[in-house]
């Protein structure tokens, strides 16, 4: 099994993307990466707090909700990281696949940026990998596709 850094630095633009699973102890964990092409996708940093990381300017320009966003948030119950502002799609007691409708892709033509996002409870009874996208020639709508994990029982992969 390739590390992370190699799967993702083995493409030209790896753009965005997140994992999420146990470590080799069992201890969950989130991943997530962002790169840029433009200037303005270089001219920023992950700020990382104690409930949140943030994806923020470093130039002094105006916010852009398509490049500036809170990536991850979590509670003591559960945790959110994606491509788009995770607040709002999250809150205890919420069942998981129904904090994905809430999700939108990004309304930036012609390319209407895909939302990426993945969610767990921590006590492990769930977990959600999906995305938001636009449907093809209807830009009023949108697809969630995701893959639901009632149990979190996760074993190692063999290398």
């Amino acid at each position: 099994m390739r590390s992370l850094e190699d799967a993702a630095g083995a493409v030209e633009y790896p753009g965005r993307g997140l994992v999420i699973g146990r470590d080799e102890g069992g201890v969950p964990f989130v991943g997530y990466w962002l790169t840029g092409r433009s200037p303005a996708s270089k001219r920023r940093r992950l700020v990382v707090g104690e409930w949140e990381i943030v994806v923020e300017d470093t130039s002094g320009g105006a916010r852009d909700n398509l490049r500036h966003y809170t990536a991850a948030v979590r509670a003591s119950d559960w945790v959110v990281v994606g491509n788009g502002t995770q607040g709002p799609a999250r809150r205890s007691g919420t069942d998981l696949q129904l904090a994905l409708r809430e999700h939108a892709y990004e309304p930036d033509p012609p390319i209407r940026t895909p939302r990426i996002f993945a969610t767990a409870a921590t006590d492990g009874t769930g977990v959600v990998i999906g995305s938001a996208r636009a449907v093809p020639g209807a830009v009023d709508l949108v697809q969630h596709p995701s893959v639901y994990l009632r149990s979190c029982q996760w074993q190692r992969l063999s290398r």
